[in-house]
Parts: structure tokens; sequence; C-alpha cells
């Protein structure tokens, strides 16, 4: 009788471990699986703040374009704040991000609830052509970066802090 409540206080204490440790294994699961929740829904907002921070770098350039485009410029000189010769063509055109604070002669204008731009002349070329007589053209290039929200400060920019983006434009002229 005595050797049969052994058996049965062994299978009780057995049982209990095994429940223990099933217990403790699941709550293992249930903490790792919330931990890759966060992490997920992290890794979803850097994408999303980046993916908002390139939209606002590309803002600023579409403005840097327009104030190129303006039908009221005679040359496009006219239409910036800060007017440079031709002989001032370093800069963003060979990389936007180093170049950006040593640019000569630019001055990076602010686009509202964007980023900013500056502009600088690539060189001139001579355009002709059934619809245009031979005409002096500009070629320019607009840099534009934006900061993500996370990071607003005016300092060096790299990948994790913002967007730089680039085009060129050609204005002629019309005489």
């Amino acid at each position: 009788m005595q050797n049969r409540q052994t058996q049965l206080r062994a299978a009780r204490g057995f049982t209990m471990a095994v429940t223990l440790i099933m217990l403790l294994v699941v709550t293992l699961l249930v903490m790792g699986s919330m931990r890759g929740v966060v992490v997920g829904e992290r890794a979803a907002g850097d994408y999303r703040e980046r993916s908002q921070t390139i939209q606002r770098a590309e803002q600023a350039l579409r403005q840097g374009e327009l104030a190129l485009r303006q039908p009221s410029c005679a040359t496009a000189w006219n239409c910036l704040t800060n007017a440079q010769g031709l002989n001032e063509s370093s800069g963003p055109a060979s990389n936007p991000i180093t170049a950006w604070s040593v640019a000569s002669g630019t001055t990076a204008v602010a686009v509202a609830n964007a980023g900013r731009y500056v502009v600088q002349p690539l060189g001139t070329f001579t355009a002709s052509g059934r619809i245009l007589p031979l005409t002096s053209c500009y070629r320019w290039a607009v840099t534009a970066k934006a900061y993500s929200s996370l990071n607003a400060s005016a300092g060096t920019l790299d990948a994790n802090e913002g967007a730089v983006v680039q085009s060129q434009v050609i204005v002629c002229p019309v005489s």
C-alpha cells in the first residue's frame, strides 16, 4: 500500500513538473511573439517615415524646378534669389550629400512643410531647331533634401536621417 502511495506521489510530482515547464514555455513563446510585434511595428513606422521624407524632398525639388521655369524669366538668373556665374558649377551635381554645404554661391531655399533646395548652373549650350532659333540655353542642377521628423537637425545627412534628390532643368530664354 505504501509503495502504491509513493508511486502516486511521484506521478503527481512528475505531472506538476511537466505542467510548470509547459507553462514556462508558453509564457516565453507569448513574450517572444509580442516582442516580434513591437519590432514589426517599429520597422513599419521607419518605412513610413522614410517614404514621407522622400516625398518632402521631392516636393522641395519640384519647387526648385518651378522657380526656374517661371514664364516671367528673361533669363534664369532673374528667377533666383542668389544669382551666380556659370563658372561656379561644382557642388551638388557631383555629390549631393557632401557638396551641399560647400557649394559656392548658393543659398538653400526653404519650402513650406517640405525640405530645402539649391539651384546651381551646370553650363550653357546652343539650342537650334525648327521651333527655336539659335538660342543660348542654361542647364541647371536642382538638388533638394529633407530631414525626417525624427531627426530635424541641420547636421550631416546620412541615409537614416533624410533624403536627397536631384534633377536637371534646361532653361531657354524666350527672346
